[in-house]
């Protein structure tokens, strides 16, 4: 367990060391850097978490210009599996350009595509500005996702409150907006470290233990076969999950040793 978890640590420093800069641009009179002066954006999103490491998420993007309309993203990513038959690869319509492309999504699911867009294209034009009931959604035409689950997502919106995105002053400035690592140890196990992270926040992070038989160790946790070893690995996982979130922070030394049964090292 010790060896896990000092993976798990090794793997999330990995992928959060990233530097932070500024948007610049040449100046023309004496060719140093001047800051890029970028019109204020404002965003507020939801996320649900669904079955099988799913979160859907409802993002809603200010218009910048006055007489513009905002505009509604909807979309789901997969932080458990690090591919899945049908739902990995680019993705045509996704508003990110940074998100790995080998993560598991909804707009990459042929299945799922029309999906997205309706639900993206419906909320645009409907710009719905008080909850929602499935009655309002008459007009929505899915074919694979619940619309039980949009009304939730969206009533949930409506309660967050706009965060002005314009200038990414955080660290995590390269970080990919979604995100899922895989790595093997000793041919016995692998080790997932999966995060989404918009408007400049970590929203989700997810670290579990993927077995040579496909099953997980919080499938184990699920449906009450942990071992007491098996118990503890997922509770100092779920701590350092936890600690990211909360202190929105790559876990630091003095939080890794006081993991129950952990060894740090680097």
């Amino acid at each position: 367990m010790k060896r896990l978890l000092k993976i798990c640590f090794t793997m999330s420093l990995a992928v959060f060391m990233f530097t932070g800069c500024k948007s610049l641009e040449s100046n023309p009179v004496n060719n140093g850097p001047v800051e890029t002066v970028v019109p204020s954006r404002f965003e507020k999103e939801s996320l649900i978490d669904k079955e099988d490491g799913w979160i859907y998420t409802l993002n809603l993007t200010q218009s910048m210009d006055k007489d513009g309309s905002d505009s509604y993203h909807f979309d789901g990513y997969n932080l458990k599996h690090s591919t899945m038959d049908g739902f990995s690869g680019s993705s045509s319509i996704n508003r990110f350009n940074s998100v790995a492309d080998s993560i598991p999504m909804l707009s990459n699911s042929s299945e799922y595509l029309n999906d997205v867009k309706n639900i993206s294209e419906f909320f645009t034009e409907k710009n719905f500005t008080k909850a929602i009931t499935d009655k309002d959604l008459a007009e929505l035409e899915l074919t694979k996702i619940d619309k039980t689950d949009i009304v939730v997502l969206f009533n949930a919106l409506l309660k967050e409150d706009y965060k002005d995105v314009t200038h990414n002053e955080t660290e995590y400035i390269n970080l990919p907006y979604a995100g899922i690592e895989k790595r093997s140890i000793e041919d016995k196990e692998s080790v997932i470290f999966s995060y989404y992270y918009t408007m400049n926040t970590f929203m989700r992070v997810n670290l579990d233990i993927e077995y040579t038989d496909g099953t997980f160790l919080s499938d184990a946790i699920a449906n009450g076969t942990a071992t007491d070893e098996q118990k503890l690995l997922y509770e100092n996982l779920d701590k350092i999950s936890k600690y990211i979130l909360q202190e929105q922070s790559i876990v630091t030394k003095d939080v890794f040793d006081n993991l129950e049964g952990a060894e740090y090292s680097v």
